[in-house]
């Protein structure tokens, strides 16, 4: 595929060719932005031309340079070299899975001092919150009186995860009269539950978890009405909770439901509160887990974590921590390998006062989280000493503090964690046994990322609009070939390793850019070493690398001011792309023939992902057949 592409001090800024006029300039709002000193916000007219491109001048400080000359319109072919602002543009071949979009990002283009803004009707800017909207949603409610409708509009305007209109008995049981968007997380259900039970009935905003907000309108005690809306984010503004105040009263009464008889088992479960930062996959490992905990989080019995280093396990114990039986307590996290053993003892259980000269009185871990739950991060790496001292907090609940001579009763949930097979450190002399069994009273293990790579898009994904929301950027999405590269990795780091790769890949894509392959580059070698789930992928890939770092240069047809390196203009590769591309294919049309078209076993025989089959076959042009 040929594109447009921009060299400036070693950045590389890539644009496929448009169909029609577009703009190219240093403003985020351009069509194709270009972000380099010396490029004015709306520099240049590009348009397609036969063989090529055509630029013409917008106006700009610089113009367009070429030979030294500075020219209002030029016409590009592969090849030539035009120099805008300090930017060298060059006509290249590059893969066209490198501008197709696998994963969409919702980041908003971020708005800079002068760039247009919003379209008005001389009400207001549209958009979330703006007066145009909200008078168009009040107008709907009072004219159609739709439940549905009415709800729809308002999650809508809210950007509401989910919301309800609800009905509560005199029993306190939460019927849903109507409802619009997602309640399967049971986090509105749950909260809602909680708040009639305990009779809160003035409009109010209540956190759900660190990054959901629950708006909710209660009118009286006995057979209430109301309207609750879950959003994802920590805060909402007063507009928000009027807007739900007014609904209530003009949405129809109708006879509350009789709530469904529950079974006992779903009276036991909780509903899973996640924490800020924590991306919830969608894989069956994964699902299974957080069922499992979810049906064993109501208890207070003690949990062990086990999972390799990267897997989140801080992440697990908080969310346990805050669905659990001690959510109203504090949530204390200490590292039992990051302190020295000496030091450790008195961290975990705490110091009297004259102790010793010169030690001065100091709280312990355990008696902090009196009432709540601690995490002991790395407990296989607790001295055997400890381990002892341990096993009689876990058994009794009480902690001696060094040099007290009463110990002091404690009430909480310890949460352990190890990325290491305690088991194996019981058998081997290195950890008690005892002590693996009492904590072990609710074990889970966390699957590593390779086990679970239907959640590695999830994942990139929300790591992508994280980071481009601290850096304030506006970065687009991941382009397929990119996607194929981080499905084909095995990920030893894990989730942590992921979460780097996305963060460094956002700060070296320049604005409204793509994530590709080239912003990967630690990925990419190592699937040239081999370290990948599939050996085919990793040569495929590892060719194709090697391929466009070797290409002799084609020397550019017109020079100018700075003379371009020979380096800077690689030779397009559309051969060697079409050969790898039919290797690829008949390798495909082998495992379907012999899996009788079953594409989950053609994938395991290829050894990558079945959704990474699917992307491959959209490629290369295959007709979908059924599974068998």
């Amino acid at each position: 595929m040929l594109c447009l592409v921009a060299r400036f001090e070693g950045r590389e800024f890539k644009f496929p060719i448009p169909r029609e006029r577009a703009q190219l300039g240093a403003s985020s709002s351009a069509d194709l932005p270009l972000p380099v000193p010396g490029v004015s916000r709306a520099h240049a007219w590009v348009e397609p031309a036969e063989g090529g491109i055509r630029l013409e001048d917008a106006g700009s400080r610089n113009r367009l340079i070429v030979n030294g000359r500075r020219l209002d319109e030029v016409t590009m072919h592969p090849g030539d070299a035009v120099q805008v602002g300090r930017a060298v543009l060059s006509l290249e071949e590059v893969p066209t899975g490198e501008f197709d979009l696998a994963l969409r990002a919702s980041c908003e283009p971020r708005r800079r001092p002068g760039d247009a803004t919003a379209e008005s009707d001389g009400l207001g800017v549209t958009g979330r919150g703006s007066p145009t909207e909200i008078l168009r949603l009040l107008r709907s409610i009072e004219s159609t009186g739709s439940p549905s409708e009415s709800l729809a509009g308002t999650s809508k305007l809210l950007g509401a995860q989910s919301i309800a209109l609800f009905s509560v008995s005199e029993e306190g049981e939460v019927a849903i009269d109507a409802l619009a968007g997602d309640v399967t997380d049971g986090l509105m259900l749950a909260s809602l539950e909680h708040r009639c039970a305990m009779k809160e009935v003035v409009p109010t905003t209540t956190r759900v978890g660190e990054a959901n907000s629950l708006l909710c309108v209660l009118f009286g005690i006995r057979g209430s009405r109301g309207v609750a809306a879950l959003v994802r984010r920590p805060t909402v503004e007063h507009w928000e909770e009027e807007l739900l105040q007014f609904l209530v009263t003009k949405l129809p009464g109708g006879a509350a439901r009789p709530p469904e008889p529950k079974p006992q088992k779903a009276r036991e479960r909780r509903a899973l509160l996640i924490p800020q930062g924590m991306v919830v996959g969608e894989s069956t490992a994964f699902r299974d887990l957080m069922s499992r905990i979810e049906g064993a989080v109501a208890s207070k019995m003690d949990v062990l974590l086990l999972g390799e280093t990267g897997t989140g396990k801080e992440f697990f114990a908080r969310m346990i921590h805050s669905s659990g039986a001690t959510a109203s307590g504090p949530f204390v996290a200490i590292n039992c390998a990051a302190i020295p053993t000496d030091l450790l003892e008195a961290e975990l259980f705490g110091v009297e006062a004259r102790y010793a000269t010169g030690v001065d009185a100091r709280t312990g871990r355990f008696v902090r989280a009196d009432g709540g739950s601690i995490f002991l991060d790395e407990i296989g790496e607790l001295a055997e000493p400890l381990q002892a001292k341990m096993l009689r907090v876990l058994q009794e609940r009480e902690v001696l503090p060094l040099g007290a001579s009463e110990p002091r009763h404690i009430d909480l949930r310890v949460i352990a964690a190890s990325n290491r097979d305690l088991l194996s450190l019981v058998d081997q002399g290195r950890f008690r046994r005892d002590l693996y069994y009492r904590l072990a009273g609710l074990e889970f293990r966390i699957p590593p990322l390779r086990e679970r790579p239907d959640d590695i898009p999830a994942l990139a994904l929300a790591f992508l609009e994280r980071f481009a929301h601290e850096q304030e950027k506006t970065i687009r999405g991941i382009s397929r070939r990119a996607l194929e590269l981080l499905l084909a990795h095995d990920w030893p780091g894990n989730v942590r390793e992921l979460q780097n790769e996305i963060a460094r890949a956002v700060l070296h894509c320049h604005e409204a850019g793509i994530l590709r392959t080239e912003h990967f580059p630690s990925v990419l070698r190592a699937l040239q070493a081999g370290h990948s789930r599939s050996g085919e992928v990793a040569a495929v890939e590892a060719t194709i690398g090697k391929a466009a770092s070797l290409a002799p240069a084609v020397p550019p047809r017109a020079s100018i001011t700075e003379p371009i390196p020979p380096e800077v203009l690689p030779r397009p590769h559309v051969a060697l792309q079409e050969r790898l591309d039919a290797v690829e294919r008949e390798e495909i049309r082998r495992a379907l023939e012999s899996t009788s078209g079953n594409k989950t076993a053609a994938a395991r025989l290829l050894g990558i992902t079945r959704n990474g089959l699917a992307l491959k076959m959209k490629r290369l042009g295959f007709e979908d057949p059924p599974d068998a």
